[in-house]
């Protein structure tokens, strides 16, 4: 029977995303205010379309990332707000050119040729791991992720030799 493991990483919210909360309530305010002194009554009607829409828009800052190993193929998957499901990136484990674990990122963050795939709860987080590889989507691609150990057993079965001795623990 094959290889089937999935994990599901929440990202963590930053002063970003609660600045970006703010602002939309902010403005959701100004707008409900100033259609309800041009507009009287059809005001009403206009702050509860503006207040859902900035809900709707706050829902986008929820975001998690699941990753998936099935064979030789690692998937990640974007979730947002537990309703919607974007494919990122899939990538072929015996295709992979380097896998490590987070160690010196500044160097990784600084280079220029990899287009950068961040999936993974925050770059500050502990056990986060960087696959360096080519996709037919992206070309060269590096991509950032939280796996567990169970989940880096399975990956080590099918990784080249090569880059399997490289890992670091």
């Amino acid at each position: 029977m094959g290889t089937f493991i999935e994990r599901v990483v929440a990202r963590k919210m930053t002063i970003s995303d609660y600045m970006y909360f703010v602002l939309l309530a902010i403005a959701a305010g100004f707008v409900s205010i100033v259609s309800f002194i041009y507009f009287e009554w059809y005001g009403l009607i206009i702050t509860g379309l503006v207040s859902f829409g900035a809900w709707q828009l706050s829902t986008f800052r929820y975001i998690e990332y699941e990753y998936s190993v099935v064979e030789n193929e690692l998937d990640i998957d974007k979730i947002i707000y537990k309703k919607r499901r974007k494919k990122v990136v899939s990538i072929d484990i015996k295709n992979i050119s380097e896998m490590n674990a987070l160690e010196n990122r500044i160097i990784l963050l600084n280079e220029k040729n990899n287009k950068k795939i961040y999936a993974c709860s925050s770059l500050n987080s502990n056990g986060i791991y960087y696959i360096k590889t080519k996709t037919e989507k992206f070309g060269n691609v590096t991509v950032f992720f939280e796996p567990d150990e169970v989940m880096l057993a399975k990956i080590k079965l099918y990784m080249p030799k090569s880059t399997f001795d490289n890992l670091k623990k």
